[in-house]
């Protein structure tokens, strides 16, 4: 976002540019403008038909509105156009996971993984299916391969904690695991998740710690 005057004023430098016209369009979809991100991204895609990632980022902003069908044209499309763009399938996958077709989804996530083994954001979202499935073992699997390539992720730091403390039969090691994983949460979040401190403090209850249960209870009180 803060790169956005300089984008901008390459723009103006260069206005049939479809890769600037393309970077300000999802500046501004990650600015939640997305009227503005619209007319940017059109303009990239009549500019250049096969800019795969203005499709692919026009299928978000699609989604983002609730047209999940004119959504599903443009990301196919990009996936067409650059079948090796690992974030073109990760979007198809996105956008299939959303309409609760989880086994297409989780084949989409492989495909950006197989372009993109570090891709964390696949990771996790295949673990997170494999939650809804009550898939336990491969959540975790997933969830630890996310964390590996990419530590900054306190939404998956927290469900690995839980994830480990509700297994059946769990390790005295696994429990110990999950209070890193809830005390990596709340480093993450700079504290102030009552969300993370929850966890913290079942991974402690789960290790019969309760003094340090209950610390973490009163911690998370005040930021619900």
């Amino acid at each position: 976002i803060e790169a956005m005057p300089h984008w901008l004023a390459a723009l103006q430098l260069r206005p049939r540019d479809h890769v600037t016209r393309t970077r300000v369009g999802k500046l501004l979809l990650d600015m939640g403008d997305i009227d503005r991100a619209e007319r940017h991204l059109s303009m990239a895609i009549e500019s250049d038909p096969e800019n795969a990632e203005a499709r692919y980022l026009m299928a978000r902003l699609l989604r983002m509105r609730g047209d999940t069908m004119e959504a599903l044209k443009f990301v196919n499309e990009a996936v067409r156009i650059k079948p090796e763009d690992a974030q073109a399938w990760y979007e198809l996958g996105e956008l299939l996971e959303a309409q609760g077709r989880f086994t297409e989804a989780i084949d989409h996530y492989r495909n950006a993984l197989q372009r993109d083994p570090a891709m964390a954001a696949a990771h996790r979202q295949i673990g997170t299916i494999m939650v809804k499935q009550g898939r336990t073992d491969q959540a975790i699997a997933y969830y630890r391969a996310a964390l590996r390539a990419d530590a900054d992720m306190p939404d998956v730091a927290n469900g690995l904690t839980w994830l480990l403390i509700q297994k059946d039969p769990r390790t005295t090691a696994e429990i110990e695991e999950a209070i890193a994983f809830a005390q990596q949460a709340c480093e993450l979040t700079r504290n102030q998740s009552p969300e993370a401190f929850d966890a913290l403090g079942a991974a402690y209850s789960a290790l019969g710690q309760f003094t340090k249960a209950i610390a973490a209870a009163e911690k998370a009180v005040p930021l619900a």
